[in-house]
């Protein structure tokens, strides 16, 4: 017998609190839109009568704090996006280092053009030696300029010495062949 009455119960708590909701709408509602201030503080004089004061509630989030929250906790993890895209492939692999930078070698003199011909020793004046350039041939004596571009330096029994001016490097060219 217990057990129906409290249900009875429970079910009149809740019609009960159906009416004090209803009745404390019920004058808003009447009043509309268009009303004056001091109908609005009428009807809200009279909602407040019927409703019994409820002790202050702690202030609820609003929907713009609580998305907020919930974006950020959304972005620390991927749990939460149900329709996203998912994959059984393995992650690409991790892109290689870069490659050292490479420096480039200083520049450096063409290859001798020049051919040896002979050396002409008088023993009164300087050495003189014939060299070739395809169908060129050149006589020169040391500091002597050949085409601009290379200076005689020096000549000995074994090599004739040259720089080249543009990058002021020194090269050989040797006099004699080989035995």
């Amino acid at each position: 017998m217990r057990g129906p009455a409290i249900h009875r119960n429970a079910r009149l708590r809740g019609l009960s609190r159906l009416f004090g909701i209803c009745a404390a709408t019920l004058p808003l509602s009447l009043v509309g839109p268009q009303a004056t201030a001091d109908q609005r503080a009428d009807a809200s004089s009279v909602a407040s009568a019927v409703l019994p004061v409820a002790a202050p509630k702690a202030p609820q989030p609003t929907p713009a704090s609580w998305l907020a929250g919930e974006r950020a906790s959304a972005a620390q993890s991927d749990i939460h996006n149900l329709f996203g895209t998912r994959s059984w492939l393995p992650p690409p692999p991790p892109p290689p280092p870069p490659a050292p930078a490479v420096v480039p070698p200083p520049p450096a003199a063409p290859r001798l053009p020049y051919a040896w011909l002979g050396t002409i020793d008088s023993g009164t004046e300087a050495a003189q030696v014939m060299l070739s350039r395809g169908d060129a041939l050149f006589l020169a004596r040391t500091g002597d300029v050949l085409e601009g571009t290379y200076r005689i330096d020096g000549i000995t029994e074994h090599a004739v010495e040259l720089s080249y001016l543009p990058l002021n490097q020194k090269q050989s060219l040797a006099t004699e062949t080989a035995p």
